[in-house]
């Protein structure tokens, strides 16, 4: 038999166009700006869950370091108490844990809606 018969059925059998597949990624991401952007509370709601997304990824890199900092300490024989008292022990985690990736969020996203919004 020739091998031009098809199967019915088969992805082999079905002509495709020929589409940029950057131009139907970019059609269905306009698609979908659209959509959260026609009511506000879908702006917000997204807003805040890239907001959150990019604290979270910020954080890892900190709470690594803190994290490989106090384990270095407590197999040393010293212990967070020992250095710092409960208070201290609370900004020295504020200051190393969370406002670096706080102050990268906001960086970011402020970058970020910029370019959203055109600027």
């Amino acid at each position: 038999m020739s091998g031009s018969y098809k199967v019915p059925g088969k992805m082999d059998s079905v002509p495709h166009s020929p589409q940029d597949p950057h131009s139907d990624c970019e059609a269905r991401l306009v698609r979908v700006l659209a959509y959260i952007s026609k009511k506000r509370r879908r702006r917000w709601t997204a807003a805040a869950a890239i907001f959150l997304l990019i604290y979270h990824i910020s954080a890892i890199p900190f709470e690594s370091l803190h994290s490989f900092a106090f384990n270095v300490l407590e197999a040393a024989g010293i212990g967070p108490s020992d250095l710092f008292g409960p208070t201290t022990y609370g900004v020295v985690l504020l200051t190393t844990t969370f406002l670096p990736p706080l102050v990268i969020s906001l960086i970011v996203f402020s970058r970020l809606s910029k370019i959203y919004r055109g600027y």
